[in-house]
């Protein structure tokens, strides 16, 4: 069980540093520190199946501002949030692309 956790941990944290996203804009951040229970009310629908959710971006084109929820100031999880609101994803995921070309129409 401990192995399966950091595995977990580790996944959800890893962002490809070197794919930043082809014409991400750039996005004003506002970053929310709340309580747990809003953090989770805000964040808890962004994760996946048996993901652990520590923080979120919500990413808007329109105007262009990246809110991050956090429960601590200047943690591991907001520099995660921030690297998001830059244009990164997590290795493999395709979603924050899908977003982008949505908001342009295509």
């Amino acid at each position: 069980m401990k192995y399966l956790l950091i595995l977990l941990l580790s996944a959800c944290s890893t962002i490809d540093h070197g794919n930043r996203i082809e014409g991400w804009p750039l996005l004003r951040e506002e970053v929310h520190v709340v309580s747990s229970a809003e953090m989770h009310k805000r964040c808890d629908k962004r994760g996946g199946f048996m993901e652990l959710v520590f923080a979120c971006a919500e990413i808007y084109f329109n105007p262009p501002v990246c809110k991050i929820w956090v429960t601590r100031a200047g943690g591991w999880t907001e520099k995660h949030e921030r690297e998001h609101c830059k244009g990164f994803e997590h290795h493999g995921s395709h979603k924050m692309k899908a977003m982008l070309m949505k908001s342009k129409g295509l």
